[in-house]
């Protein structure tokens, strides 16, 4: 009983860290492409938790503008 219960808290403290680290680096990847374009993040929308898709709206100067990424690890990222 106890053993299950330590091997349930493992597996729930992994998905926890799994879940953090993806996030910021999957933030940081964002920020650093659009920076690398010139604009400022105004919001990054999460569209599919599994297939890692985000919908990005940012701006440079004035302009607005709306993209999508879906991040592949380990691969390149793939913008629309």
């Amino acid at each position: 009983m106890v053993v299950s219960f330590i091997v349930y808290a493992i597996l729930i403290g992994g998905l926890i860290g799994y879940l953090i680290f993806t996030r910021k680096f999957i933030n940081k990847r964002i920020h650093e492409a659009i920076e690398a374009l010139g604009g400022e993040i105004d919001y990054v929308t999460r569209l599919s938790f599994r297939d890692r898709i985000y919908v990005v709206e940012y701006h440079v100067g004035e302009q607005k503008a709306t993209k999508t990424v879906k991040f592949l690890f380990g691969l390149d990222d793939v913008w629309y």
